[in-house]
């Protein structure tokens, strides 16, 4: 029998105009609750997306968090104690879902075995940025995070075939253009928080002039692709 994980990882990929998860975050949340033995932590990732607006709740008019959207479908769909579930109230792309995973939720609540469990268009890349992040060491030349990932990949489940392949490009691109930019130049944690916070356009401060994001940061990860 398997080592029972301490979490099991679900990233962001967006919701419905309804504020409900799509299909395909659905099956990843369906295979969350299917873990055995059950983790006693579920981090549900992603407060929303830079691309647009998120959708408010219908009688009180507040923003609906991702995160709290996947939650209420852990709880209402599967049983799934509200008390076990860890929500990412900040992250609007992958890099920042295994940012914040990392600093905010797994790190200090010392959570190393981890299931990462996503949709099939999104895999590849999710797994590129989360195994870069989580194998970063906290200060340069130190040693080794004791985190240990594993791999879980659901289907797209009610994506229609031109929208799949239209995410497959942005996920190439996206991952890509990290391997070539961020990914070769941060070697530490406090580098990540460096660049997540000043020069990444979903996280850093506008621009003092013409309220703009740092020109630096306008790369396809960088707008927040999931």
């Amino acid at each position: 029998m398997p080592l029972p994980y301490d979490a099991v990882v679900v990233p962001g990929g967006g919701l419905t105009p309804a504020g409900t998860p799509h299909p395909w975050v659905a099956a990843r949340l369906d295979a969350a609750a299917a873990v055995t033995p059950r983790p006693p932590h579920f981090l549900l990732l992603s407060r929303g997306t830079p691309h647009r607006p998120p959708p408010t709740h219908p009688t009180r008019g507040t923003p609906i968090d991702e995160a709290a959207a996947s939650a209420t479908y852990l709880a209402t769909a599967h049983g799934v104690d509200a008390r076990s579930m860890r929500l990412d109230g900040w992250s609007l792309d992958t890099i920042g879902n295994a940012y914040f995973c990392r600093v905010a939720l797994a790190a200090p609540l010392r959570l190393t075995r981890l299931l990462v469990i996503t949709s099939a268009f999104h895999a590849p890349r999710c797994r590129g940025v989360f195994e870069w992040v989580f194998g970063l060491p906290d200060v340069a030349g130190g040693p080794a995070p004791p985190f240990q990932l594993d791999w879980q990949v659901t289907p797209d489940s009610g994506m229609e075939a031109g929208a799949r392949d239209a995410r497959l490009r942005k996920e190439q691109a996206g991952l890509a253009s990290a391997a070539a930019g961020v990914m070769m130049t941060v070697t530490d944690v406090a580098g990540l928080a460096v660049f997540v916070f000043g020069e990444h356009a979903a996280y850093a401060a506008p621009s003092e002039c013409d309220g703009a994001a740092p020109a630096a940061a306008l790369d396809a990860d960088a707008r927040g692709t999931y």
